[in-house]
């Protein structure tokens, strides 16, 4: 019998190559909702693509995708009235429910907030434009905080002179401080002009090379080099005159030179050489205060500066001179008037 022929079964028809864009569907299950996903075509114009993140967004869809749109750039007019609604509002508050001299300090805060809303709802940081930070520069000028701070008096800073050998570990550190105590009240100094921010950063603190002593006149002479008004290193002199009393600057200084170690570097050391840091001398301070029964939250280290002008309105100086000593540029000084 002739073998019967095996028909051979048609080949399956080739699937249609998908569109290049496409959507993409999670495969998880039917039940479950659908995240999706818009795929371009990267040889086209558009080189983007929306990630969404799944676990936290389960209920977004392609109809929710394509619906949502980034807020419209405002324009030039537009963008100029946030400014000014801004400057409105943060006047109007600041003038109607705070005190004058609270208004800066109440505005600054309130000024992140503004930058918030602007990046939340995706328009441009008008925080940083031009005219508002003249606006808080404008404030902060014509409203000042309020300094808390106290003057280290005369008689205060004689009772520390006193009460340091009961807290330093030795004579040498004592009359160390002493001289550094009283230096920055009789010198209208800032505690940075003195000694060394740290170890390795020596700041403006005034070097062993700077100073001399006078016999002829019994003064001390500072040659400052740098100071915070004085960052192009103009330099400024500074002459401590004796007062004959108990606490004196020249008899401090004399008595500390002879005490020192013979090094050079910064002015004010230890007798191992190591210089004095801003640290130590605060650490030194609030122990004093705390064994005077001081308020270590009213007085710092800057109220021997603070003490200086003091004093000298006092003791009937003029504006023009004490602004000479103290080396102030501005009318600054007279915020540290105080009795």
């Amino acid at each position: 019998m002739p073998k019967r022929k095996v028909r051979e079964a048609p080949p399956a028809p080739r699937a249609k190559p998908r569109d290049r864009k496409r959507v993409a569907t999670d495969s998880a299950g039917s039940n479950g909702p659908q995240h999706s996903v818009n795929l371009v075509d990267l040889s086209g114009p558009q080189h983007s693509a929306n990630l969404v993140d799944f676990p936290t967004s389960p209920n977004l869809n392609r109809e929710t995708m394509s619906t949502q749109k980034q807020p419209p750039a405002l324009n030039r007019e537009q963008l100029d009235e946030v400014t000014r609604a801004v400057i409105a509002a943060m006047s109007c508050g600041a003038e109607t429910s705070h005190p004058q001299n609270e208004m800066t300090q109440d505005v600054s805060a309130e000024y992140p907030g503004f930058s918030y809303h602007c990046k939340l709802h995706g328009f441009p940081d008008r925080t940083q434009d031009f005219l508002l930070k003249k606006v808080l520069l404008g404030l902060s000028r014509s409203n000042p905080l309020h300094d808390t701070r106290k003057p280290i008096t005369l008689q205060i800073l004689t009772t520390i002179v006193q009460t340091l050998p009961s807290i330093c570990h030795s004579y040498s550190e004592s009359t160390l401080f002493t001289t550094i105590f009283v230096t920055a009240f009789f010198g209208f100094f800032r505690m940075g002009e003195l000694v060394q921010n740290t170890k390795q950063d020596v700041g403006h603190a005034i070097q062993v090379q700077n100073v001399s002593y006078s016999p002829l006149d019994n003064t001390i002479k500072i040659v400052l080099h740098h100071s915070k008004t004085d960052q192009a290193g103009r330099g400024a002199a500074i002459q401590l005159k004796s007062t004959h009393k108990i606490v004196c600057p020249v008899s401090c200084f004399r008595l500390y030179l002879q005490l020192r170690p013979k090094c050079r570097g910064s002015l004010f050391c230890h007798i191992s050489g190591s210089p004095v840091t801003r640290y130590q001398v605060v650490s030194v301070f609030n122990m004093l205060l705390e064994k005077l029964g001081l308020d270590t939250k009213l007085y710092k280290t800057h109220s021997f500066r603070i003490g200086a002008v003091s004093n000298a309105w006092a003791s009937g100086a003029s504006q023009q001179s004490i602004a000479i000593e103290g080396r102030w540029k501005s009318s600054c000084l007279l915020n540290y008037r105080k009795q």
